[in-house]
């Protein structure tokens, strides 16, 4: 007996039919940081998965010194803490900042508490 499946037919697990709770699983298996810099702005969806999710929202302090970031890696973290408020120390001694890196820190520190 020969089987033919037909395409139309088979379900294609992906993140839009992915139920919530299964991403927060896998959420939970990652450190903070591959969440906020791997998965952060990958799709509208996800952003609003992490939005809502328990370990992101309650990121106070993030130590990023002496990791070589410039001012698009600055512009990507004004673009995550739009969204998280929750920050209250950051720490990026040792790091590439120029005038615009400055800009991109002065919004960060608009939206949160961050000493």
């Amino acid at each position: 007996m020969n089987e033919t499946i037909s395409m139309t037919k088979m379900i294609i697990p992906c993140l839009h039919t992915l139920p919530v709770e299964h991403v927060y699983r896998i959420l939970d298996n990652l450190h903070q940081l591959e969440i906020l810099f791997s998965f952060y702005d990958v799709c509208t969806r996800l952003n609003a998965i992490i939005s809502t999710y328990h370990r992101y929202k309650t990121i106070t302090t993030l130590c990023l010194s002496w990791n070589v970031i410039g001012n698009e890696g600055l512009q990507y973290l004004a673009n995550i803490f739009k969204i998280n408020t929750t920050l209250t120390t950051l720490k990026l001694q040792g790091n590439h900042i120029d005038a615009q890196g400055a800009q991109y820190l002065a919004d960060i520190l608009q939206n949160n508490k961050v000493r």
